[in-house]
């Protein structure tokens, strides 16, 4: 765990340091962002419900942005997908490198931090799953891309693609949970895919 920790704030450090010494001044501008997220989940015993997000953006030059952002969205699993349910929110910092083509600003990005995850069964009680987590915190990075369009001066459409990749999933850890006699994985790793906007503020 100590290592995924340091793992996550050296990649985080990096970033930050590295479009520091890219800024063009120590005025930037700061902007909220609110987005509507769909997520597509690797495990095909879930079904996606869709999620929400924010987002506060530090802009060190006109090409770089540091980011903190929260996401939350979940799942229905068989077997009963009424009664069982998974919700995921986490909590991420990092960085994006923009390009400006007229109004349109297409962007990459690498985030890092922390995904909770709270699954919630009436399989949760059985004395088959006593080592079952159902509050799991898993250290994640999420390489990103999309594109902003500028509406007006301050507000922006934002279209982005994510990778979300939990590292402390893994076949030592799966966190299996039993529903008659059927076997229930979170899944490592998904894809979420959001639409919002973005409102910058003036310097």
């Amino acid at each position: 765990m100590k290592f995924l920790q340091i793992f996550v704030l050296v990649i985080l450090t990096s970033i930050a340091h590295a479009f520091g010494q890219q800024a063009d001044s120590l005025q930037g501008k700061l902007a909220l962002g609110v987005e509507l997220l769909y997520p597509k989940l690797n495990n095909p015993n879930e079904s996606s419900k869709l999620g929400w997000g924010l987002s506060f953006k530090y802009y060190p030059n006109h090409k770089s942005a540091l980011t903190i952002g929260v996401k939350h969205y979940g799942s229905d699993f068989l077997p009963n997908k009424s009664t069982n349910h998974v919700s995921y929110t986490s909590i991420m910092l990092g960085g994006e490198r923009y390009l400006k083509v007229g109004k349109f600003l297409p962007f990459i990005g690498l985030e890092g931090g922390v995904l909770f995850i709270y699954t919630t069964s009436p399989a949760n009680s059985l004395a088959i799953n006593k080592d079952f987590i159902n509050q799991w915190p898993n250290y994640v990075v999420m390489p990103k891309a999309g594109f902003l369009y500028a509406l007006d001066e301050h507000l922006h459409l934002k279209v982005e693609a994510d990778y979300n990749y939990a590292l402390n999933i893994d076949k030592s850890h799966p966190n299996p949970l039993v529903i008659d006699n059927t076997i229930f994985y979170v899944s490592k790793q998904n894809y979420l895919f959001s639409i919002g906007l973005i409102y910058k503020f003036d310097e």
